[in-house]
């Protein structure tokens, strides 16, 4: 069977992964990062020994991070931190448990040797969990994100006295506030950064500079974000026992109105900080009182309490307890931001019995488990078995636990993430939200359909997509990508994937407002005309046939492959938007068929035409990747990836011209790469040195298209299929690299190849330092699901019947919370359940 064989897929230097008390996966972070010398990585800041994990609801997200604080992040009006981890503004982070006996404090955060002592971090589904000692008195805190809509972040905390006598202690719980609204930036630069331009030798590279651009050359991201947050002040009301309340209030000279769409966000929500179970509680506001100057936690000082146009604040909150040998306690309290008329219902649901209690925990993993993927064969090799039904259930969860909310448009979406989103401050692009979209179709089909409206809100008039959202309700195509040319098609497929599978053909008749406008008066069945029509009459046919490339389709940076950038931009044509297109256009025909035959048609005959046009980029190895615009193909010695995955999705070509291309593709870009595939080789000398040979789409390990290549090969070799999504996941990336940490749980989009400098590390571009963020990319997760679904045989059809798999065995149990399917002998059970 799969001839990737993973040798341990539990272990790795930095943790295990065992089954929780609940029956789920989780991963003990064992790493002590201060004295482990593999703990610290490259970023463009200087190495960095920060590690983090996701948890999240579908309106907030959380990174935890291994110093044992959480951060969260919401976008009800774009993208903010809440604690943003900031020493220098008095924020050490948030969900911080502190113990207070007589003049010593201890906190639930790390030291230097802490392991050793049996400080525990646990990154479980929805929760991180931290227990410590602290001389005799352990906490034990968890904080989970609660299943369901709530923008709230719960916070258990055990405290048990094992030392041999009584014990009178205060127990302090800590969330910073910190206000860091991702005001967009182009390229990310910060006064930390010291790495902008890639090189591998001196030289060589962008404006021929290995590295440093002085900063009044570029924007300092996170200065401007933070003076933007040093403009407001909070109002407490710490009046009714128990709850604390924080008003953001805006000081600038001048604001938008509320519903105009703006670049930051000057009507945050209220934070709230609510204990469930204690009466007797002691709370502070004033940030001052609690943390030193260098954000360290000092004990609480008693001062005149001031609850107006407070600059630097926190909710923290304080409750004194005394424990006998052996005795333990329990106390929970609400960390969230809502419309204030909101905060009391919101708490009230989580004092009640059914979400609170010894059991909130069990009730919360039942949730989680009910509402991700799972997948088991008695046929699976035992080293497979180990590894992939964990992984599919973790991948599952980090897609699912990703969905955000944006008010202004009343719509659930999930990000790309990375730093697109967290640096970059980016909602998008479309491509990879669509690519998400195939795998959330099947376990979250109602936040999906959410996610492919907010896809149609970046349409203008004209059918033209917008590159992605940001701020508060704007879009843009970020400079270099005004005029990308594969969107279109993206989102066709989303689009009738999931109408084929859930047979919800009435979202068709949903509304949208065009990008930049607040009318939704147009249907999604009207935005499918506007989509073809635009690819039709605005992006169109070049000289040789196929789709034009415009600034960019899957590949941002093809345009830097030719000699002639100028004349690729107004005539290059494209290889993946083609071979895309005869897989998106007939099934785009038969969604038409039933209201509109004549576009049908059109779209049945346009994509024939194309058809020729491509078959005839066969070299007699492989398939152009495009022609240059100067009358020249590319790709016709370097072998591309991207495009050859859709012709053998889309399953048009002829059986010796598929043969070669599966015989290649393995030869050159999936049997030499120690993980994954290449997405290029040989790779090239980009325009300017731009990228880095074996990084980026200049030959790096790219999930987006490993993924469907698996699928793709699914139709040809069964095996090779299968070795594929083996040869993706987290378990042989920590065998293969086991020094860097991004990988174990989490990680980039794309990884540098393995005869790359820096190989098995993610790339750092001018715009883009994936290194400084190189985890909670749904390329890493959400396409594994997809891949998953289509080798078990889900490929939606017109008609909704299920095809069949493409699995080397015959055997299997897929269980999601939108169906079940069980295969045996050859023969497919699918029941569809209600969700």
């Amino acid at each position: 069977m799969s001839s990737v064989l993973i040798k341990n897929g539990k272990e790795s230097r930095f943790g295990r992964w065992f089954t929780d008390e609940h029956g789920l996966p989780a991963f003990e972070y064992t790493c002590d990062q201060n004295l482990d010398p593999y703990a610290s990585v490259f970023t463009t800041q200087g190495n960095s020994n920060l590690h983090w994990h996701q948890i999240g609801n579908d309106r907030i997200t959380a990174i935890a991070t291994n110093r044992g604080d959480i951060n969260v992040i919401e976008s009800s009006r774009g993208l903010q931190w809440l604690n943003y981890f900031e020493p220098d503004r008095l924020c050490p982070g948030a969900g911080i448990a502190a113990v207070i006996e007589k003049d010593s404090l201890s906190a639930d955060i790390y030291r230097e040797g802490d392991v050793a002592r049996g400080y525990r971090r646990i990154f479980g589904a929805g929760y991180f969990r931290k227990i410590k000692n602290h001389n005799g008195i352990v906490t034990d805190n968890r904080l989970s994100a609660p299943f369901g809509n709530d923008p709230a972040i719960l916070c258990e905390i055990k405290v048990r006295n094992e030392s041999d006598r009584k014990r009178t202690i205060r127990l302090l719980v800590f969330f910073g506030v910190n206000l860091h609204f991702m005001i967009p930036a182009m390229i990310y630069a910060t006064a930390g950064r010291k790495h902008y331009i890639p090189s591998a030798t001196p030289g060589q590279g962008l404006l021929s500079l290995t590295g440093h651009i002085p900063l009044p050359l570029c924007f300092d991201a996170e200065a401007g974000r933070t003076s933007f947050a040093e403009r407001f002040v909070f109002d407490a009301e710490t009046g009714k026992p128990g709850l604390a309340v924080l008003t953001p209030r805006y000081t600038g000279s001048k604001r938008p109105a509320r519903e105009t769409p703006a670049k930051k966000n000057y009507y945050p929500y209220p934070l709230f900080l609510a204990a469930l179970n204690s009466d007797d509680i002691i709370t502070h506001t004033d940030v001052s009182e609690i943390v030193n100057g260098d954000g360290t936690l000092k004990i609480p000082e008693q001062r005149v309490r001031n609850n107006s146009a407070i600059r630097l604040a926190c909710l923290c909150m304080e409750v004194e307890m005394t424990l006998g040998p052996g005795d333990s306690a329990s106390r929970s309290f609400l960390f969230g931001c809502s419309e204030k008329s909101q905060i009391n219902d919101i708490i009230e649901k989580y004092k009640s019995p059914e979400s609170s209690g010894k059991d909130t925990a069990l009730k919360q993993a039942a949730k989680w488990a009910n509402a991700t993927v799972s997948f088991s064969s008695e046929e699976m090799p035992a080293s497979d078995a180990e590894w992939l039904p964990r992984e599919t259930f973790w991948h599952s969860y980090y897609s699912r636990s990703a969905f955000l909310q944006e008010d202004i448009y009343n719509l659930h979406y999930v990000p790309q993430g990375g730093p697109y989103e967290f640096l970059h401050g980016f909602r998008g692009s479309i491509r990879d939200l669509a690519l998400f979209a195939a795998g959330l179709i099947y376990f979250a089909p109602a936040l999906t359909a959410e996610l492919i409206e907010y896809c149609f809100r970046m349409m203008r008039r004209d059918g033209r997509l917008m590159y992605a959202s940001m701020g508060c309700g704007l879009t843009t195509g970020a400079i270099v990508h005004e005029h990308p040319s594969d969107l279109q098609l993206f989102l066709l497929w989303a689009l009738t994937d999931y109408v084929f599978f859930t047979r919800d053909f009435s979202i068709l008749d949903r509304k949208f407002a065009f990008a930049g406008e607040n009318h939704a008066g147009t249907t999604i069945r009207d935005g499918i005309t506007l989509a073809l029509k635009y690819l039709y009459d605005n992006i169109g046919l070049g000289p040789h046939g196929l789709i034009r490339a415009g600034d960019g389709d899957w590949s941002d940076g093809i345009s830097l492959f030719v000699k002639n950038r100028g004349k690729f931009l107004k005539h290059g044509e494209s290889a993946f938007n083609s071979a895309m297109a005869l897989y998106v256009l007939p099934r785009t025909a038969d969604l038409l068929e039933s209201f509109d035959s004549a576009a049908a048609s059109r779209a049945r005959v346009f994509a024939a035409d194309i058809k020729k046009a491509v078959l005839n980029c066969f070299n007699g190895k492989w398939f152009y990747r495009g022609y240059d615009g100067a009358g020249s193909p590319i790709g016709d010695k370097p072998l591309f990836l991207e495009h050859h995955t859709w012709l053998l999705i889309s399953r048009i070509l002829p059986d010796d011209a598929a043969a070669a291309v599966v015989k290649h593709i393995y030869e050159i870009l999936d049997a030499p790469s120690k993980f994954g595939q290449y997405v290029l080789y040989p790779p090239q000398n980009p325009m300017l040195n731009t990228y880095i040979r074996g990084w980026d789409v200049n030959g790096g390990v790219w999930f987006a298209m490993n993924y469907l290549l698996s699928w793709g090969y699914g139709y040809y070799d069964r095996e090779k299929a299968w070795a594929s999504l083996a040869k993706n996941s987290m378990a042989l990336k920590s065998q293969v690299d086991p020094n860097i940490w991004y990988g174990v749980w989490s990680g980039p989009d794309s990884f540098n190849a393995d005869y790359a400098p820096r190989p098995g590390e993610t790339y750092y571009l001018l715009p883009t330092p994936s290194t400084d963020f190189p985890v909670m990319n749904l390329n890493r997760h959400a396409c594994h699901v997809a891949a998953l679904m289509r080798l078990c045989g889900l490929e939606p059809r017109p008609d909704g019947a299920i095809s069949n798999p493409l699995l080397p065995f015959t055997g299997f149990n897929l269980e999601t919370p939108s169906f079940s399917l069980e295969c045996k002998n050859g023969a497919s059970t699918f029941i569809r359940k209600s969700c």
